[in-house]
């Protein structure tokens, strides 16, 4: 994958966490659906992570090289799953909050 599509998804990930958060904070969006919308985005990045293999959306691996080490890989796999838990809380919080 071209490093300007990796560049692009990781911004479009960062502004689609960011923009939740701010319009919580400005009074515009409720905290059910901030929550929600936090959720979804996780959810989405853990099955990025986990099905399509974009192991790059990973902090816990080098983002200059071009092939992964197997520990890489695990470190990505990992990171996928935790991922995934926190959508879960994120979709747990949301649904006490309701």
């Amino acid at each position: 994958m071209s490093r300007v599509k990796q560049t692009s998804i990781r911004f479009l990930f960062a502004l689609s966490v960011i923009i939740p958060i701010g319009m919580n904070y400005m009074g515009v969006l409720p905290t059910f659906s901030e929550f929600l919308i936090l959720g979804a985005v996780a959810a989405v990045g853990a099955f990025l992570i986990l099905v399509k293999k974009y192991y790059f959306l990973s902090n816990l691996i080098s983002a200059k090289a071009e092939t992964y080490s197997t520990f890489e890989l695990k470190l990505g796999k990992l990171s996928g799953y935790v991922c995934l838990a926190i959508a879960l809380i994120f979709f747990l919080v949301a649904y006490l909050n309701k």
